[in-house]
């Protein structure tokens, strides 16, 4: 799923139109992100190195047995041992589900965490008259997604009370409809505030921009 891809102008403004709709339920101010992914991961193809080296020692451990085999197909063998790292590194990087298998969760829940706090950063969730900023975060790849309070909401709203709207938005990315899946998260984010007591002034006005924010993951 490339979001280069799915973010459209039309897709933009149908999420801008959902957060103004989700806003005006509560007193809280909802920033969307989104990213391709959250770290390069580069390690893995170190990884894939040492597993090429040892899949070509086991190779060679059992044509051990058939000397001939060797001498005679020296070519063959050499050939075996300098394509096999470039066919595994070359199916990582072209197939997103292989470079996940060598990630480990712990690696994955860290830097889309991190990275959810620099966006929260980034996008100066904090500077609300009452500390009442919301930032959804999301990245693709790693198929995560973060919600991170302010202060104001976080007095409020426990962090147990997010776990809908994560879902949400992650089953739309597993299904393949990633709009609907924010669309809905960001509805569902609006009526926990409002049901958490965030309430909305009377002269409310509009602290943080509404439009989708794009990571510079590729």
């Amino acid at each position: 799923m490339n979001i280069k891809k799915i973010l459209t102008d039309e897709f933009k403004t149908k999420i801008k139109k959902t957060v103004q709709e989700a806003e005006k339920q509560s007193g809280g101010e909802i920033v969307t992100y989104i990213t391709q992914k959250s770290d390069d991961y580069n390690y893995i193809y170190w990884a894939a190195g040492f597993l090429s080296a040892f899949l070509i020692i086991i190779i060679f451990i059992f044509l051990y047995n058939f000397y001939h085999f060797i001498t005679s197909n020296i070519l063959y063998f050499s050939g075996i041992i300098f394509l096999l790292p470039l066919l595994i590194i070359g199916l990582l990087y072209s197939i997103k589900s292989l470079r996940l298998l060598l990630i480990d969760k712990d690696r994955l829940d860290y830097y889309v965490n991190l990275k959810a706090k620099e966006a929260f950063l980034e996008q100066e969730i904090f500077k609300t008259e009452d500390r009442t900023g919301v930032l959804i975060y999301i990245s693709i790849f790693e198929k995560r997604v973060v919600v991170l309070g302010d202060s104001g909401i976080n007095k409020k709203v426990k962090k147990e009370k997010w776990d809908t709207v994560i879902k949400t938005i992650i089953n739309g990315i597993k299904n393949n409809s990633l709009e609907s899946g924010i669309t809905n998260g960001i509805l569902l984010c609006g009526k926990i505030l409002k049901e958490n007591n965030v309430k909305r002034k009377v002269r409310d006005k509009n602290e943080l921009n509404d439009n989708i924010h794009v990571g510079s993951g590729k």
